[in-house]
């Protein structure tokens, strides 16, 4: 006889979300409890020796990896709606590099400057009501991703994160490759989502991974001859763009960049070296080494 899948959550009769832990044996009867991913009954099994869990009735057990899913979801989205408990994420961020013609780790559009040690408290910016089971479609309009939760922010230059969390099946390598923000979480017991609920700090390991966190790196001076520029053309720029009156020489010699915004990289031809922007062949502009 195989052994019941041992569940650690349940709803009441409430919907408020239950850890069997937290059940006295003499009050087990009180509630009427019920399963948050497929709705089915669950009766708490509270005995003297054993770990105590929810099982589902007349053996209408649901699944571990879309019960972990589930529940994982509402446990996240009940912590960052609560807004009581930090969420610090520690990890090393890509960054861009700040000169990219004269440093040493650049090479064709490809930078290996060490990466940036962060260390980051999500709910201090991500204020917004957390969501799940919400679709995500894409600029295409034919793509779509659905995130175990979503976490946003009010501030519109923060992007918005994934949070996913699984048993046995990882993201996927299109949903990584997307460049969405991800924080993966890998549950390895289902009673270590109890975890989730009190756990403050998040480092990248063997059970933790975080994808497509980059940090735009950009120099005091690049920023001024930006900003000097935007000012006298009327361009309105963002922290990452790069206003389309810049195109003098020396503009493009000092700060590596084509006059439509693009990294200048170098490259060979027939003719010499050259460098070329990195949007070629939708921008076909060449400037000569110096």
């Amino acid at each position: 006889m195989n052994r019941p899948i041992q569940y650690p959550y349940a709803y009441d009769e409430n919907n408020n979300l239950v850890f069997i832990r937290s059940i006295k044996r003499e009050h087990r009867h009180d509630h009427v409890y019920h399963c948050p991913n497929c709705g089915h009954e669950m009766a708490p099994r509270i005995g003297g020796h054993n770990q105590p869990y929810f099982a589902h009735s007349e053996n209408q057990a649901c699944g571990v990896e879309s019960y972990l899913h589930k529940t994982a979801k509402l446990i996240f989205a009940e912590r960052f709606n609560n807004g009581n408990l930090p969420f610090v994420v520690h990890f090393r961020a890509e960054q861009s590099c700040e000169n990219i013609l004269t440093c040493d780790n650049y090479t064709y559009n490809n930078c290996y400057c060490p990466k940036k040690k962060i260390d980051y408290d999500l709910t201090k910016d991500y204020d917004l009501p957390a969501e799940i089971e919400v679709n995500i479609w894409e600029p295409d309009g034919v793509s779509r991703y659905r995130p175990d939760v979503l976490l946003k922010s009010s501030n519109p230059r923060r992007k918005d994160i994934f949070l996913e969390v699984y048993h046995t099946s990882p993201c996927s390598k299109e949903k990584i490759q997307s460049g969405h923000r991800i924080i993966e979480l890998h549950i390895r017991d289902l009673f270590r989502l109890e975890e989730l609920k009190t756990k403050t700090d998040f480092t990248e390991d063997k059970d933790t991974s975080f994808y497509n966190f980059k940090i735009e790196l950009s120099p005091v001076k690049v920023l001024k001859c930006r900003q000097t520029c935007a000012n006298e053309c009327g361009t309105i720029i963002t922290p990452n763009s790069f206003p389309p009156c810049l195109s003098d020489t020396q503009s493009i010699q000092t700060y590596g960049r084509c006059t439509c915004g693009g990294r200048l990289i170098l490259r060979n031809g027939p003719y010499g070296s050259f460098y070329g922007c990195s949007n070629y062949p939708s921008c076909k502009m060449k400037y000569r080494t110096w």
